[in-house]
């Protein structure tokens, strides 16, 4: 017998994101038979950045990217519908449209090839939501150098791109010192941190800043700093992407002291005079 088999796919207009699952939807039809359709099966060429996730359905994979559904049998003037769930790969680039071709066959002669493909395109974003952390000694020495630690998270579910970028604002006190492969760059208390490599889903990145504590900074002072976290791509929870951090300032002095007299001899009735010299080696200011 003959048959008119006919296939819609839909993703019911929905943006698939970098890093979760995607649900695409087809219905096979059986439009004007008039035999009822037995063996149907539809082929499905999934995009580069997309895997089937639940092979154990009537879906499976064929090879490559290309997954096989058996549909089975198809009445005349029936339809039989099914969903396709993919996992969509975390790295998939920002902001791309991806297309997705299905086929359906059956046993039966189909007279009507025409409807038998049909072509869906879905866009891709790219979603990360980046946290940051700062930790540091909870006292910074006046004078010398203190290091803090940043820490950058990608709560997901995308890879944050290579335009991460950290900013911080120096307390007034503090000012940047470079190091080698230091990350930061300094324009006034604002440090720009840029992270090359981005930073994967549900992974993270930890870098240092180095700062030199004024010597002449009171003991007790507070430092309060201020870092932010952004990218190219959306966050989902930006009150994440902001972190304080306190600091205390303590002082330390290594006073020392020295005394001579004008001569070796002091002549009874006359004046004689000493003088003391009084050496601060550090590093605070006393």
């Amino acid at each position: 017998g003959n048959v008119d088999l006919a296939i819609r796919k839909t993703d019911f207009g929905f943006t698939a994101i970098a890093g979760e699952q995607f649900v695409y939807e087809i219905t096979v039809d059986n439009l004007t038979g008039p035999s009822d359709a037995t063996g149907v099966v539809v082929t499905d060429t999934l995009p580069a950045d997309m895997v089937l996730t639940d092979p154990a359905g009537i879906c499976g994979p064929l090879g490559g990217q290309v997954i096989i559904c058996n549909v089975g049998d198809v009445p005349n003037s029936a339809s039989v519908a099914f969903s396709i769930t993919v996992a969509v790969a975390p790295s998939a680039a920002d902001n791309i449209t991806v297309t997705n071709q299905a086929m359906v066959s059956g046993a039966q002669y189909d007279g009507i090839q025409g409807n038998n493909a049909i072509t869906e395109t879905t866009r891709i974003v790219r979603e990360a939501d980046l946290a940051i952390s700062k930790t540091g000694d909870a006292s910074a020495v006046a004078g010398k150098n203190y290091t803090y630690t940043i820490r950058v998270d990608n709560l997901g579910p995308s890879r944050a791109s290579n335009s991460v970028t950290v900013t911080d604002t120096l307390p007034t006190g503090l000012t940047h010192v470079p190091a080698p492969g230091d990350i930061c760059t300094a324009v006034g208390q604002e440090l720009t941190c840029n992270l090359a490599t981005g930073v994967d889903a549900l992974d993270f990145v930890e870098f240092p800043i180095t700062v030199l504590v004024t010597s002449t900074l009171d003991d007790g002072d507070g430092l309060l700093n201020r870092a932010g976290v952004f990218a190219g791509e959306t966050d989902p929870d930006p009150i994440n992407n902001w972190t304080t951090f306190p600091t205390t300032v303590m002082r330390q002095v290594d006073l020392q002291i020295r005394k001579e007299g004008q001569s070796f001899t002091a002549v009874v009735g006359e004046p004689f005079t000493y003088t003391i010299w009084v050496t601060n080696t550090g590093p605070s200011y006393a």
